[in-house]
């Protein structure tokens, strides 16, 4: 699940789109994944809506993981295209 930010209402608010936001998994030895599994459990993250600064849109994502070591590895979390990716750890 991704909680990504939105704004309180200002004069000129920052604006996200969650379709721009990309979440990926970064095994222990350093490959990647993305969502790429046609059928997400409901409910699915909303990449329609506008964020706001301060907000949070939440839902699930599928994300390939190898099973033996999936707790190894990091989520990579870039909420915007010309935003720096954020490394979250994984628990399990």
């Amino acid at each position: 699940m991704a909680q990504l930010p939105k704004a309180p209402p200002t004069s000129r608010p920052k604006v996200r789109l969650p379709a721009l936001v990309t979440v990926e998994y970064v095994t222990a030895t350093g490959e990647t994944t993305q969502s790429t599994y046609p059928v997400t459990p409901e409910p699915a993250l909303d990449t329609t809506s506008t964020l706001y600064t301060g907000g949070t849109a939440n839902g699930n994502l599928v994300l390939v993981a190898p099973a033996d070591t999936a707790a190894d590895g990091v989520l990579a979390i870039r909420p915007g295209m010309f935003d720096d990716r954020v490394f979250v750890a994984v628990t399990g």
